[in-house]
């Protein structure tokens, strides 16, 4: 996360930090795997709400954003 590559695609400069997240990104792999809570939410409404609690959640940003765990 301290470095300044990406940790998804590689890039060699990644200017995306979220701290809360602990992800660096370059702007495509950014936009590709964060996603606004509400927006994960209501991709998976069929499943557990409990299930959220496990995936990584970020409460400093104006809207929630959870990272989208499997495209990493």
């Amino acid at each position: 996360m301290f470095e300044h590559h990406c940790q998804a695609g590689g890039a060699s400069r990644a200017h995306k930090v979220n701290y809360s997240l602990r992800v660096r990104f370059c702007g495509p792999c950014y936009k590709t795997n964060v996603k606004l809570g509400y927006k994960m939410w209501n991709s998976f409404l069929n499943l557990p709400p409990n299930i959220f609690k496990l995936v990584p959640l970020d409460h400093c940003s104006p809207s929630p954003t959870i990272i989208q765990l499997s495209k990493i």
